[in-house]
């Protein structure tokens, strides 16, 4: 652009400060624009975060909001940050729009001005004609590259936005060291008992059952006898309502999530594989 801004002011002098005063209009433009877009950005992002921790949360206690009268909160909570993303969101494409709007005016006013001193100039025979007709092709061609700075400017909003988000995420703080004595292997049920919610009749009933280390135990029996809620017990995936679930002695209740994570393995009947090779899910 300030190639052509140059070969302007060969061909009509003084003519060249119009284009270059309208690219510095333009610049101003999209940086003040820019300044306005982080912010929106961030309180979007912020949004649509909040929306999907609320339709996590919904899904993850599915059951527990079909025994209690919450699903009216989170469906207000689900609601409000909808409204709030795309309130924001149409902010956003408001404000772009406005500012790719006065680029474009920016850009017709700077021929026109050029088309209007050079004109005064061709009278008073200061200008060829053939020069202004160039100086006015010219300055559209510096003005169009400009034209799309806006734009750029604005995903480099969102893209400041996100990497702001990923620097939070990746300078917080690590988790804190362990500390519990690892898991030598030994588990004792003691009089375990658990009902699924909305079940006539408990799934496990006081079930006692003692496991040394280094032991090999299969569990058989028919579909519903509770083989599966017997390893979430013993997983902590799920809590009994009665009886003592121990670990090496110590109640599960008791040991950090990342100690049971750690040192205790299991392949569940309803396998889930996240993306990425079969290495990388067994590891």
């Amino acid at each position: 652009a300030l190639v052509f801004v140059v070969v302007i002011a060969v061909l009509a002098g003084p003519l060249a400060l119009v284009p270059l005063a309208a690219m510095g209009l333009v610049v101003a433009l999209g940086l003040g624009a820019q300044a306005r877009l982080l912010a929106m950005q961030a309180q979007n992002q912020s949004a649509a975060q909040s929306r999907q921790g609320v339709l996590v949360e919904t899904l993850g206690g599915l059951v527990t909001l079909q025994t209690l009268p919450g699903a009216g909160a989170l469906r207000a909570r689900w609601q409000d940050a909808l409204r709030a993303q795309a309130l924001t969101g149409y902010a956003i494409r408001a404000l772009n729009m406005r500012a790719l709007n006065a680029a474009a005016m920016i850009q017709q006013g700077a021929q026109a001005m050029v088309v209007a001193l050079g004109a005064l100039q061709v009278i008073q025979g200061g200008l060829a004609l053939g020069a202004l007709l160039a100086s006015v092709m010219l300055t559209g061609r510096a003005m169009a590259p400009l034209g799309q700075l806006v734009s750029v400017l604005t995903r480099l909003a969102q893209a400041r936005a996100a990497l702001g988000r990923i620097d939070a995420a990746l300078s917080s703080p690590p988790p804190p060291a362990r500390t519990a004595a690892p898991l030598g292997g030994a588990i004792t049920l003691r009089d375990v008992t658990l009902t699924h919610p909305g079940a006539p009749i408990p799934a496990l009933r006081d079930v006692s059952l003692t496991l040394r280390p280094g032991e090999k135990v299969a569990l058989i029996g028919p579909v519903g006898s509770g083989k599966s809620t017997l390893l979430h017990v013993v997983l902590g995936l799920a809590a009994p309502q009665t009886g003592q679930v121990l670990l090496d002695g110590r109640d599960l209740s008791s040991l950090p999530r990342d100690v049971l994570q750690s040192d205790m393995g299991a392949v569940l009947q309803d396998a889930w594989l996240f993306s990425g090779s079969v290495q990388d899910n067994i590891a």
